[in-house]
This record gives C-alpha cells, structure tokens and sequence, in this order.
C-alpha cells in the first residue's frame, strides 16, 4: 500500500515487544522440526494438532513437495533458479531445507540448462546431463558421445563452479552424485513444510514470521531512501544465516544496481515456499521469471514470465462465497 512510515511504526511495535527473534543459522536449519511455541520467529501460525490429524500426512502441502517414510507424492521441486539464488553463499543455512534425493552408487554426474524445441516450436529450458568422472582437478563430463573436459572456476562467493563452451556460449554444469529423476527433473526435494517433531508431513504453516517483520521494515526504509539502515537490517538477519554482510555498495552484492531487487531477492531466499514470492514482485511492478526447466513449461499455454500488469494475476471471488455474502463485490479484471 506504500504506507512505509506505517510499516515502519508498526515493525517497530513487534520488534520493541522483544517477545520475538532469529533463530541462529544452525537453529534455522531445524526450523521445520519447531513447534510454534518452540520457535521464537513464529508470530502467527496455524497449528497442526500432533495425535489428530495423523490421518491426513499423505495429502498435505509437505507431501507435494517431497516423500518421506513412503508417505506423500513428491512431485513439486525446488527449481533451478531458487537453487542457484540460495547457493549463492555455499554455507547460507535456507539450502538446508532443499534435499536432493541420489541414485545409489558413487556415479558423478554433470547437469546444466539448454534450450529445447518444444512441438508447437517454441525454445523451452531443459535439463541435461552427462556422465562425469574425475580427472586430475576437475572433471570430464560425456556430451553426445564424446568427452568435455569441464572448466573450473571459483567465484568470488567461495563456490566451485564447473562450465564449457559450445558454439560461443558458456553453459554452467552441476556436478555432483547421480540424482533420481521424476520424468527428466532431478528430484530436490523441499522440507520447510514438513517433519515437525520429526513426523513425516507435519507442520504448522507460520503466516507472519519474525524475520518477515524485520525485511518488511527495510524494504519500507528503502522506499524512504534510509538505505544504509535498511541494510542494517538485511545483514543483522543474513549473520543468522551464515552469511556475510552486503556493504553500502550493493552492485557488490548479487549484482544488482538496486537496492529493492537486493531486498526482494532476500525475502525470496527467507521465505520460499511460505507464499510471498509472487505477490512481492507485483506488488512492487516486478515480472514473474518462469523461464526455467519444469513441467510448467510442458504446454503451449505456459507462460515463461508473468507481467505484474497482466489481468490474469488478480484473484476472483469464488461464486459461492458471493452468494453466501451479498455484500462481496467481484473483483474487477
């Protein structure tokens, strides 16, 4: 609504209480296994009764998103683009809810991203792989029946990066273990959603979050230009995460020139899958990037990027609820 002072007042009202704060890094990586009393971060949760709702573990939101114990379908996964996003600082502790699932054996395997045909003729992003082994200090990886000798970078970020270049383009190559596959997607499976008190898929859905709090005031700090608080608080909740400070150059940072996109790329990181992302770039007139591998992208009806001035993105009223309230008026379009 852009009513930063107010957003500001009333974070100030939650943080002033003291009746909250972050977990550590090494808390927050079991922060799926909290009850809601038990996390500190947990402003307002809806509570997933232990010993009553037993019976319904296999069709929750967790059981989408991975199987545990024989118990859910497992069939929606952290795509490529989160991946890189929250691998960015290799011991930033939000990778620890994404868990990819390996083959048996010790197979090395290479995985990058390249555009395919689709039948109605469009490019769409697909996955790759190759067969790796290792050779001296980097790898060989198989390509269409011959072998490419990786490269092999660091970057400044600490991460070790493999590449090779194909007809003047540089295409980045994960390796690690063989991966199980679901079709042609490698199965990264997602926890934040499920194992409370280390049962399958419960969980209490936490809808406001103390961290949620603190970046909701630095973007509202930012919008009034006090950008140096505001990265105050962005850095007091990365040194929670294992992460190092951004400074006051931000470009430094993940390579953006502003200070918002820093801010909106953070609280894509912090809370995926709580349901912010979308509504947090429309909000702020940002467009939806779909343009990565995944079944999203299997019809010729898939959008690759979602306008925040497309009507397509406002939410109708269900008939039956304006009928049960008269009152309700539709929501334009």
């Amino acid at each position: 609504m852009e009513q930063n002072e107010k957003c500001i007042e009333y974070a100030d009202k939650v943080i002033d209480s003291e009746r909250f704060h972050l977990l550590s890094a090494n808390e927050y990586r079991k922060m799926n296994t909290l009850l809601p009393e038990a996390n500190p971060e947990a402003i307002f949760s809806i509570k997933y009764l232990s010993g009553i709702e037993e019976g319904s573990l296999n069709d929750v939101v967790g059981g989408f998103y991975c199987t545990i114990d024989g118990l859910g379908w497992g069939e929606m996964y952290a795509s490529r683009t989160y991946i890189d996003a929250v691998s960015y600082f290799p011991n930033d502790a939000r990778k620890a809810f994404i868990v990819p699932q390996y083959e048996d054996g010790d197979q090395m395997e290479g995985v990058w991203v390249s555009m395919i045909m689709a039948e109605d003729g469009t490019l769409i992003p697909s996955y790759q792989y190759g067969a790796c082994r290792l050779d001296g200090s980097t790898y060989v990886m198989t390509k269409d029946n011959s072998e490419v000798v990786l490269d092999k970078t660091i970057t400044p970020t600490g991460v070790v990066q493999y590449s090779f270049q194909d007809a003047g383009q540089t295409y980045v190559v994960y390796v690690d273990k063989k991966m199980k596959k679901r079709g042609n997607y490698p199965l990264y499976f997602i926890t934040k959603c499920s194992l409370q008190e280390e049962k399958n898929h419960a969980w209490s859905p936490c809808i406001i979050r103390y961290s949620e709090v603190l970046l909701n005031k630095a973007e509202a700090l930012c919008k009034l230009d006090r950008n140096s608080e505001a990265i105050t608080i962005l850095n007091s909740i990365r040194a929670n995460r294992d992460c190092p400070d951004y400074n006051n150059d931000v470009i430094s940072g993940r390579g953006y020139t502003d200070l918002l996109d820093i801010l909106l790329e953070e609280r894509r990181i912090e809370l995926a899958y709580e349901g912010h992302r979308a509504l947090d770039l429309f909000r702020n007139k940002r467009n939806l990037n779909r343009n990565y591998p995944g079944s999203h992208l299997v019809n010729k009806d898939s959008y690759k990027e979602i306008k925040w001035s497309d009507k397509n993105i406002i939410e109708l009223i269900p008939l039956n609820q304006i009928n049960a309230q008269g009152n309700l008026v539709q929501n334009e379009i």
